[in-house]
């Protein structure tokens, strides 16, 4: 198996474990959840998103399973992930789905890849590029219809597209662009960018211009957007067993959950879908206690002296701080697992360091497991609850999870 033969995945121990910290990554759920969007996706080809380190998880490993699983192909965010996916023996498309650099052009050419056209002017260098190597540079042409982000819309989308597909060296391959608001309730907005996604892709036509894939949706739309005639979606988020938001997993809930009626309760859905629905986390944070101490009744605890021990505490040390993934604003309201019981962070998070009261956890030891995003026990400290806690969103929370902490990989 490809994931087997060129990714050397860790195993791992839990009672002689090989590091402080590590992120376990489990493989069967991105299997598991890749397997389901599939069949939601219907007659659409899945492109697995597996930029930004497979949104933290682990490029290589990641993309490996995938490619395993049939994915129809990869998108990335630059020539760098791109030249990785090919040099562990992925042959399927890889798009670049953000902006490549001129200067990169010719290394994409040379990996095989679709870089993103957003401008004439990439493009134009694109296919001098490939003047220059002699070959043909493949590409997709990204459009704006509403995100406000990347590239044209409009008239000047259509102009764009075809004066790509004019140049020498240059091959269109396929047409896409983004949903701003697919993860909300209210989908007013989404569908009118679909239309104006098949204007854009009906004018391209009538001129002449062939687009064999098209594709509009993300994980956000691939749930809530139905036979709208593309034949290629993105899956992202969910991927990692994550929803793009809690609307957009009850809004999944209403549409594909045929016992609820269309004017369900959002505190109903939400009960009903308590347990995530079908997609399943494949990331945990985990750290080992590295001191147990004991501090008396008015003792302060970290930089700034912000928490004060109201009683005589014990408390735990963790080695990860600020720059291992634990956000600094946890200090004082985050928690993490000990012993299957929650834990509560006191003082300032450390750069390297953090603190938990462990004073009614009884027979806590140096060397027992934390966990900072996983389960243990029947206890679970999700992405989406560090998220709430520090005011952000669960890609946030697990993409930036440095690299530097090892990636186990289960179920490889």
């Amino acid at each position: 198996m490809l994931a087997r033969k060129l990714v050397q995945m860790e195993s791992k121990s839990v009672e002689s474990p090989r590091y402080t910290a590590w992120a376990e990554v489990d493989l069967e759920a991105i299997r598991h959840n890749y397997r389901h969007l599939k069949q939601i996706a219907s007659s659409q080809q899945v492109i697995a998103i597996v930029k930004s380190e497979a949104y933290g998880h682990g490029l290589e490993a990641v993309a490996s399973a995938l490619y395993e699983e049939g994915a129809w192909g990869f998108g990335v965010v630059s020539v760098d992930e791109a030249e990785r996916l090919r040099a562990v023996g992925i042959t399927s498309p890889i798009i670049i789905i953000a902006p490549l650099p001129a200067f990169h052009a010719e290394r994409a050419i040379k990996a095989g890849v679709c870089p993103a056209v957003y401008d004439l002017a990439f493009a134009q260098e694109l296919s001098k590029a490939a003047e220059r190597l002699n070959r043909e540079a493949e590409v997709h042409i990204k459009i704006d219809t509403g995100m406000g982000r990347l590239s044209l819309g409009g008239e000047s989308a259509v102009e764009l597209a075809l004066a790509t597909a004019r140049l020498p060296h240059i091959k269109v391959m396929g047409i896409y662009s983004h949903l701003a608001n697919a993860d909300c309730f209210d989908q007013s907005y989404t569908m009118l960018q679909v239309k104006r996604f098949r204007d854009c892709i009906g004018a391209l036509q009538k001129a002449g211009l062939q687009l064999p894939w098209q594709h509009l949706a993300a994980s956000a739309g691939l749930m809530a957007l139905h036979n709208t005639g593309f034949n290629l979606a993105r899956a992202g988020i969910s991927l990692y067993g994550l929803w793009p938001s809690h609307e957009s997993h009850l809004l999944f809930a209403v549409k594909h959950t045929k016992k609820q009626e269309p004017n369900a309760s959002e505190a109903r859905l939400a009960d009903e879908f308590s347990d995530g629905g079908f997609l399943r986390p494949a990331l945990s944070f985990k750290a080992l206690v590295m001191q147990v101490k004991q501090l008396p009744k008015g003792s302060c605890v970290s930089y700034g002296c912000t928490f004060t021990c109201r009683r005589d505490t014990t408390v735990a040390v963790l080695p990860v701080g600020y720059a291992d993934g634990v956000d600094r604003h946890l200090s004082n309201c985050g928690e993490v697992l000990i012993g299957g019981q929650r834990a509560p962070i006191v003082g300032r998070v450390c750069m390297n360091l953090c603190m938990a009261d462990i004073t009614d956890i009884p027979g806590v030891a140096v060397g027992d497991e934390a966990v900072l995003i996983g389960s243990q026990g029947s206890e679970t400290i999700s992405a989406d609850e560090v998220a709430a806690r520090i005011g952000t969103i669960n890609y946030e929370v697990v993409t930036r999870l440095p690299m530097h902490i090892p990636r186990v990989y289960l179920n490889r």
